[in-house]
């Protein structure tokens, strides 16, 4: 099965929004730095990946330029590795120490609103990959049903999503 460029990028996103998942989601027991670390290395890896490998003249979303530049940012401004190859050899056991650290590691992974753009992303590209396009409320009311049938129209206004799906007829909050 072939990908296509918009959906190895995405594929990579969710990689990235996987693993900050698992770091808000650790409960800061004896043994998390490793877990830390390893949750850390694959985010600054797949950047990495996006921010040398995907040219984005192929990907075909308006807020990639914004996200590229925000990766950057992130790679440029904050350095956590060394800090916790200290910790894990001095201070792998104080439960303190390793919290602060994960949470210094998701605070600088949510500055800029960078993981909110790497969420948008994903579903920008899901939304394109499934032929769903957006429409101001304004246009829906003058185009036939006959012109759009059988496809999918997500409306957006005063930042309520709508997915009006043309062949259910029906309304649905995404």
């Amino acid at each position: 099965m072939m990908v296509t460029y918009n959906e190895y990028l995405q594929n990579i996103l969710i990689k990235i929004l996987d693993s900050h998942s698992t770091l808000k989601q650790i409960k800061d027991n004896t043994g998390d730095l490793d877990i830390i670390k390893k949750e850390h290395l694959r985010i600054n890896g797949f950047i990495k990946v996006i921010l040398n490998k995907i040219d984005e003249d192929k990907i075909t979303t308006s807020d990639f330029k914004t996200l590229k530049s925000k990766f950057q940012h992130y790679l440029d401004n904050y350095y956590f590795e060394k800090e916790i190859e200290t910790m894990s050899s001095l201070y792998s056991n104080d439960l303190n120490r390793v919290k602060n650290m994960r949470l210094k590691i998701l605070e600088a992974l949510e500055d800029k609103h960078m993981m909110e753009v790497v969420k948008e992303l994903i579903e920008e590209i899901w939304l394109l990959e499934k032929n769903v396009f957006y429409v101001d409320v304004k246009i829906i009311d003058c185009l036939d049903v006959s012109d759009i049938h059988q496809r999918n129209v997500v409306v957006t206004k005063a930042n309520l999503k709508l997915l009006f799906s043309f062949r259910a007829r029906s309304f649905m909050e995404i």
